[in-house]
């Protein structure tokens, strides 16, 4: 085992917890934990590297050449072919294993828990978190059991029972199955891979390689004006906004573009917390949970539905400290802009990533996004693992097959 490079941190009296035994929050006061890392190399962050793990010494794990890993990490930042009212590149995360940005987080959170002695793990999740805990899981040779609200469709457990996964069916909210489980982290040896900081804190460092990629694949074009996050939990977003603090802290953007960028929250128009905050300057949870968005409201922005994200409090400092803003997209735009993602760009996504090309049309349409800026939106999720939430919303034109109409299609004759 080789000699930890990072230290936890207690957001609350800042004393540090030691690495072991295990506890997800602070041993002391049960403030949340934030990991800092001994770094001072720049060298690193001037390539992206193919996989997450070559980041590996600054994520917190004590040995990332035995991390559980299926090679997640290292996507591709596309230039858009489109006509989309400013520079905007994609940044592909439905090339990871499982098909969505979160197999970042789960490779840290499984690599971390078998280093600290788990062969098993809980999840609470009705999309993305789950399928990627039952993955990784599986890759560690570890137990899974996977909590998710009664009435989650098969489509979305399927894959994770494939896995191994056993499905536990929650009654209730999410919101009371999140504090059932979080209890239950505490007061018994159980490793809870849940990806808000609160809950794990070290997946929460998975999402900081999203940043140093694209800080690295834009520096050429002179470094991102905006990053724009279709946002449920709010971790990434907050991850995202790390890493750049990191690279400005260690001098490193001066050799990417010299330039922080500000972040864009981007959420269903019926789970529009951070929009509201902003607003409002609101800042707690207790702000939040004041607001009474409930979290029955059905979207097809399913993969974002979060009443009060998890991670909120995070998030909003970091919109706060980029000048960012938050914007809210119905069903409706969400879909217009995945079928364009599709149709214009060649990149089949989820609902839920169509929220964020959405955001961007809104941002430009508003004059807040400029023709001039470099704009990178988040394709956080694949759509294949969503074609079943479209049966029935979206329809096939269907044309009887005649040569000479084909042809005519074709534009041939």
């Amino acid at each position: 085992m080789t000699t930890p490079t990072f230290d936890l941190t207690c957001d609350d009296c800042h004393q540090v917890a030691p690495p072991r035994p295990y506890s997800p929050r602070c041993p002391h006061c049960d403030g949340a934990l934030a990991i800092t890392y001994r770094d001072t190399t720049t060298d690193r962050y001037r390539h992206a590297p193919r996989s997450m793990w070559g980041y590996g010494d600054v994520l917190p794990v004590d040995d990332p050449a035995h991390a559980v890993t299926l090679d997640e990490g290292g996507t591709p930042l596309i230039p858009a072919r489109g006509a989309w009212g400013c520079h905007l590149w994609l940044k592909d995360e439905t090339r990871n294993p499982t098909g969505s940005h979160k197999d970042r987080a789960l490779s840290v959170a499984i690599t971390r828990g078998r280093e600290l002695g788990f062969d098993a793990c809980v999840i609470l999740s009705a999309g993305s978190t789950g399928l990627s805990t039952a993955a990784y899981a599986a890759r560690a040779g570890m137990k899974c059991a996977l909590v998710a609200p009664k009435g989650t469709p098969d489509a979305r457990l399927l894959p994770a029972a494939l896995y191994g996964a056993r499905i536990h069916e929650a009654p209730g909210t999410f919101d009371d199955a999140l504090h059932l489980i979080d209890r239950l982290a505490t007061e018994h040896p159980l490793y809870f891979t849940s990806t808000y900081r609160r809950g794990n804190p070290f997946q929460a460092e998975g999402a900081r390689t999203l940043g140093f990629e694209i800080a690295a694949q834009i520096a050429d074009a002179g470094g991102a004006d905006w990053i724009v996050i279709p946002v449920g939990g709010g971790g990434t977003l907050a991850g995202i906004w790390r890493a750049y603090e990191q690279l400005h802290a260690l001098g490193a953007l001066d050799h990417l573009g010299g330039r922080l960028p500000r972040l864009v929250a981007v959420q269903p128009d019926v789970y529009n917390a951070f929009e509201i905050a902003l607003a409002r300057d609101l800042h707690s949870m207790e702000d939040l949970y004041a607001l009474g968005i409930s979290e029955e409201t059905p979207t097809l922005q399913a993969k974002l539905q979060h009443g009060v994200p998890p991670d909120a409090v995070d998030a909003l400092a970091a919109l706060r400290a980029s000048g960012g803003v938050a914007v809210s997209i119905s069903d409706a735009e969400a879909l217009v802009a995945q079928r364009q993602l599709a149709s214009i760009e060649g990149l089949y996504g989820e609902p839920s990533t169509g929220t964020g090309l959405a955001g961007v049309a809104k941002l430009v349409a508003q004059g807040t996004i400029a023709p001039t800026d470099r704009v990178v939106v988040l394709a956080c999720g694949g759509g294949f693992r969503e074609t079943h939430a479209l049966e029935g919303i979206v329809t096939v034109d269907r044309h009887p097959l005649h040569a000479d109409r084909l042809l005519e299609y074709l534009g041939i004759g």
